[in-house]
């Protein structure tokens, strides 16, 4: 008899065992992220603000508009700002002046305004669309500026900066 006292024991601890270890215990984790918001502009993309055959007797103002591309976050619309030769950012709807030095004779100058055209920048459609925004930026000679200008060949730059 004591051997089948045994069995029925030894059955009990075994089942015991398979069940506790079938017991799962679970755990609710909270996953969180956050998208910032940038903008970028597109590598390789440059800007052509040139202005050939400025005519120093034609009395008129001449402009020239070019445009950049860039990308934001999709629903970002950037503060878009132009730092020129004054070194201070200035909101682009303003205008900055840049002053083109000759590229010969460091002593002559000339200066240009360039601006944007929008008083508001466009909010952006995410970095995987085909569509990138685009900046159209003005560049404009005042007669007064160039009529007693050195002839030749000027350069200067600007700074555009996209703020998130």
């Amino acid at each position: 008899m004591k051997t089948f006292l045994i069995l029925p024991a030894l059955a009990a601890c075994l089942c015991a065992g398979v069940q506790a270890q079938t017991t799962l215990d679970t755990k609710a984790v909270t996953v969180t992220a956050t998208v910032l918001n940038t903008c970028k502009f597109e590598s390789g993309a440059n800007v052509d603000l040139t202005l050939d055959n400025l005519d120093p007797s034609s009395g008129a103002a001449v402009t020239r508009t070019s445009s950049v591309k860039y990308r934001c976050t999709k629903g970002f619309a950037p503060t878009i700002k132009l730092v020129g030769s004054s070194g201070n950012p200035i909101d682009g709807t303003e205008g900055t002046s840049v002053n083109l030095t000759h590229t010969t004779s460091a002593t002559a100058s000339i200066q240009s305004t360039v601006k944007t055209s929008s008083l508001t920048s466009t909010a952006g459609e995410g970095f995987g669309s085909t569509n990138p925004l685009s900046l159209s930026l003005t560049a404009e000679f005042q007669p007064s500026q160039f009529q007693n200008a050195l002839g030749g060949s000027y350069t200067g730059s600007l700074t555009i900066q996209l703020t998130p």
